[in-house]
């Protein structure tokens, strides 16, 4: 299942493939979507960092909150090459988070600001889906697996840090998620044009495969036209993570109630078998 399991290699040493694409836009903005059509023989960017690589690695959650922790640049773009070297492409969290760092260390990557409809359709598929992972219950539910608790506190430290750069508040309501959208585009439209002018394609996955093609100079441009973006329902995608996140949470807590049950019922027979073993070993002398 996405987000549970992750058996992709990312290559690293002179195998390894070069940073050749920034997807910049946020997540809920068709990242699942484009990522598939990043990774096809059409564009061939393969592999694409996306939050479905990070969340069942342990080790990949740990970079991403030291690098959101660190403020050294030199300190946190080290924790991020480890993360992304080797990769052709990113897209979704964690990237978004760093677009400025990428964007210096990979200069001749190429920037896509894939975005919604309205700043308000995306504000709603924010709350109805990123924002269930981090409520009290579903916190209480998983914390028993290392790999969830991450995944709330990326969360966390994801809208403290987007609240620190560009002051929406520090509760996820519509507005907050509204004026986050305005102001994380704006953002890197100007961090962009900060670093020589660099060209960002304004994407709306609605457009399909044509201008990917066009932007990134594949020879099939032409034969792209009409031809829709590779379909991913992440949204049902995320409900069904959730559902399973919450199910293996609550067993596993289940199965410490029983174990729990089951050593209380029979602690008065546990003792009297520790009694009469260290009774023998003390030389018979009784406890």
């Amino acid at each position: 299942m996405r987000f549970i399991t992750d058996d992709r290699v990312i290559e690293r040493g002179a195998n390894k493939r070069t940073m050749e694409v920034i997807a910049a836009g946020l997540p809920r903005c068709a990242t699942s979507s484009l990522q598939k059509a990043l990774e096809s023989d059409v564009l061939g960017c393969y592999p694409s960092m996306h939050m479905a690589h990070v969340v069942p690695h342990p080790e990949r959650g740990r970079l991403v909150l030291a690098a959101m922790a660190e403020t050294d640049k030199v300190k946190r773009q080290a924790l991020l090459y480890e993360l992304f070297d080797g990769c052709a492409a990113t897209c979704d969290f964690p990237g978004v988070i760093f677009t400025d760092d990428l964007m210096d260390m990979y200069p001749s990557a190429k920037i896509i600001l894939n975005q919604r409809d309205s700043a308000e359709l995306w504000a709603d598929s924010m709350l109805g889906a990123i924002v269930s992972f981090n409520t009290w219950y579903h916190k209480a539910a998983t914390c028993l697996f290392s790999t969830d608790r991450m995944h709330g506190a990326m969360i966390t430290g994801a809208f403290k840090h987007w609240n620190d750069k560009f002051g929406i508040g520090t509760e996820p309501t519509k507005e907050a998620f509204v004026k986050l959208y305005h102001a994380y585009n704006a953002w890197v439209r100007d961090e962009a044009a900060r670093r020589g002018g660099r060209p960002v394609l304004e994407y709306n996955p609605r457009d399909g495969m044509a201008p990917l093609c066009r932007f990134l100079g594949t020879k099939s441009a032409g034969d792209m036209e009409g031809v829709p973006l590779p379909a991913v329902n992440d949204r049902k995608q995320m409900e069904t993570l959730r559902r399973f996140l919450l199910l293996r949470g609550v067993l596993a807590w289940c199965g410490i109630l029983l174990w729990l049950a089951a050593g209380v019922r029979h602690l008065p027979s546990v003792v009297l078998v520790v009694r009469g073993f260290l009774g023998r070993r003390l030389g018979g002398t009784a406890l």
